[in-house]
């Protein structure tokens, strides 16, 4: 019930903001497959809140939703939050457990053996042990390629994260518009790593840098990284 009221409540607050748009209109469009993760993300971070037993019912819904969520990860990056969701949950158990044995257990050593248990729950070792297996035969079966940045198969992970942020920065939007207009959230990313390569003397001719397998320049958003963006914005703030 908690999981339909959150959902239902998601559902309604974003067709009643920003990002109900042309981009993303509803389940069709090829932004929207992202919510596939939040059911599975509420599934499993209420089995860590309430500390559900590992019994066979748990476990045989679990692994359905962990499965959605992995699709969901494989069909919109962004759907990796939901990831970090959950991650964070066992953190903060972990660190209430740890506070909690270290004021009623004398021994430290034991203290900590104690709340490091909390991060063993088995919904997170589920949930991490399918997701590292299914990543690791995605790689035994793709081709070596998807690993280069000349076919990315999504954004950079740090990409959404900048982009997000440096959208309520003036300073940045303005330098950022120096180089191209920015239609998008994915041109500000891509315009910042240009700035910062281009005060770096990475290259001297950008369009040498253009990918010689797809023709395009995402090859030189990608090198730049989040912490050269990090000091660029640093560079703009000062």
């Amino acid at each position: 019930m908690v999981a339909i009221v959150a959902v239902t409540f998601g559902f309604y607050a974003e067709m009643n903001s920003s990002i109900f748009m042309l981009e993303m209109p509803t389940v069709y469009g090829f932004r929207y497959p992202a919510v596939l993760a939040i059911v599975p993300t509420l599934h499993l971070s209420l089995l860590l809140i309430w500390q559900q037993r590992l019994t066979l019912g748990h476990l045989l819904l679990a692994v359905p939703q962990v499965m959605v969520l992995i699709l969901a990860i494989k069909m919109r990056a962004s759907a990796q939050w939901s990831l970090i969701v959950v991650l964070a949950i066992i953190a903060c158990q972990l660190s209430a457990n740890l506070v909690a044995q270290w004021k009623a257990q004398p021994v430290r050593r034991l203290a900590i053996l104690d709340a490091a248990w909390t991060a063993l729950r088995w919904p997170g070792v589920l949930l991490i042990g399918l997701v590292l297996l299914h990543g690791a035969y995605m790689r035994a079966i793709l081709h070596p390629v998807y690993e280069t940045d000349d076919v990315l198969t999504s954004h950079p992970f740090w990409h959404v994260i900048f982009i997000n942020a440096a959208a309520f920065d003036p300073d940045v939007l303005e330098l950022a518009a120096t180089v191209g207009p920015i239609s998008g959230g994915d041109e500000l990313g891509f315009n910042m790593a240009k700035i910062w390569a281009k005060r770096n003397h990475l290259f001297e001719n950008p369009v040498s840098y253009t990918s010689p397998l797809t023709g395009t320049t995402i090859r030189m958003g990608v090198r730049a990284g989040p912490g050269n963006l990090h000091r660029t914005i640093g560079g703009v703030s000062a």
